[in-house]
């Protein structure tokens, strides 16, 4: 079984992006009879290697990566790549675009399955632009088989894919062994790939100028990973608020640099943080979440280690607060339900057997 996973790397890698290398990477290794390559569209070999490395996403066992830069005779070589040099018999890819489509029309003609995995909630929940949608839309009744990140959007994508062939991803993962609570030094974590609109940036950055006094008196420094839209605002908004002595804006990086020696982690997507990946990891470390509690947030985590808020600088801040005056003990029995919950809900297994499910049954047919 030959598998080709599609996908456009961008400046940095989002959960979707880390999380399905590392469950193919896991699955070839396991599976003698299974060979998957990562194709990637828009970038260079070295920047894509360089993004994995940055994500902390191991692709030891992935069969080969390929990368095709971004003018249309790279575009047409990628294509032809995937769907005629290599005899795949299954192409996966996520996010509505022409190429993908033009993707899935070949594929039918060729026999070739595809998997078409929904990691925006903007297409799960049908909030994108209208032209976007009528291309989630036909991509939807294209495949072959739906994979769902968001259980809420069921409601909507199912109606534009035949029975049997939609199912709901069991939840996120991490690296239980990588993410693991150490030492901790008084770090408060705010982590996106992309600072934009849906990340929330500047509710955390304004929430953590309210705590400013608090953050101080009791010695925590604040650690704002990401890099985007909002890069220059951030930077800005940090001079003009004097926050540089307890801000820094560390860029995009890895997070396992920061995650286990962090006390309190920010969640603040506007209609959305399930199922965040760096939730996961701050999770598996042993970290008090601090979340906007919007869509789906609350399977992320539960109250015996985070506070689930109204999504306001105000709430957002009095949590954070309430965590700083905890006693030492009361840390530590955060840190420790944290990563109980972590090691029950965070496991990679459930995922594996899911996907390798999936490709077992499309290869049937």
């Amino acid at each position: 079984m030959d598998i080709a996973f599609v996908f456009e790397p961008g400046s940095a890698f989002g959960g979707a992006k880390r999380r399905l290398p590392r469950i193919y990477n896991e699955i070839c290794a396991e599976n003698d009879d299974i060979k998957c390559d990562l194709v990637a569209r828009r970038s260079d070999l070295n920047t894509v290697l360089a993004q994995f490395r940055l994500a902390d996403c191991d692709v030891a066992n992935i069969n080969h990566v390929y990368a095709f830069k971004s003018h249309f005779k790279s575009h047409l070589k990628s294509l032809l790549h995937v769907l005629f040099l290599h005899k795949y018999t299954t192409i996966h890819f996520f996010d509505a675009g022409k190429y993908n489509i033009v993707i899935q029309l070949i594929c039918k003609l060729s026999n070739k399955k595809c998997i078409y995995t929904i990691c925006s909630y903007q297409e799960a929940y049908n909030c994108f632009c209208k032209k976007r949608m009528i291309l989630t839309k036909l991509q939807l009744r294209l495949a072959d088989h739906v994979d769902l990140l968001y259980p809420l959007g069921a409601d909507f994508i199912s109606q534009y894919v035949k029975k049997g062939r939609l199912t709901v991803t069991p939840g996120t993962f991490t690296d239980l062994e990588l993410f693991k609570p150490q030492e901790k030094k008084k770090t408060i974590i705010y982590a996106a790939a992309r600072l934009e609109d849906a990340k929330n940036p500047i509710l955390f950055i304004e929430s953590i100028n309210e705590a400013r006094d608090a953050i101080r008196a009791a010695g925590y420094r604040v650690i704002l990973l990401g890099q985007g839209k909002y890069e220059e605002y951030l930077q800005n908004y940090v001079k003009d608020h004097g926050l540089a002595d307890i801000v820094n804006l560390a860029g995009y990086d890895q997070t396992s640099k920061y995650m286990p020696t962090a006390n309190v982690f920010f969640s603040t997507q506007v209609l959305e943080n399930y199922p965040s990946q760096s939730l996961a990891e701050a999770a598996a470390c042993g970290c008090y979440a601090i979340i906007t509690d919007v869509g789906d947030s609350r399977r992320c985590a539960d109250e015996s280690f985070a506070a689930f808020v109204k999504p306001n600088k105000e709430a957002l801040s009095q949590a954070l607060v309430g965590y700083l005056e905890m006693s030492e003990q009361e840390k530590k029995a955060i840190v420790e339900k944290a990563r109980a919950f972590a090691e029950t809900h965070y496991s990679i297994e459930d995922s594996k057997k899911y996907y390798l499910e999936i490709l077992k049954k499309l290869n049937k047919r």
